[in-house]
């Protein structure tokens, strides 16, 4: 499971995601429309959730 969570932070890996989800026939719009969701869910996150290490 480390192994993946490592492969996801590599900008490589969201570029072939990406390019396989363009030519799965997902639009350009509907692809940034998700990249925009996951964004806003992800800054959501970030905010409530504690860092490793804080009380």
């Amino acid at each position: 499971m480390h192994a993946l969570i490592n492969r996801l932070k590599e900008p490589s890996s969201w570029a072939g995601l990406a390019g396989l989800a363009l030519l799965a026939g997902l639009s350009m719009d509907d692809f940034n429309l998700y990249v925009q969701a996951l964004t806003g869910v992800l800054a959501f996150l970030a905010i409530v959730m504690k860092e490793a290490g804080h009380p």
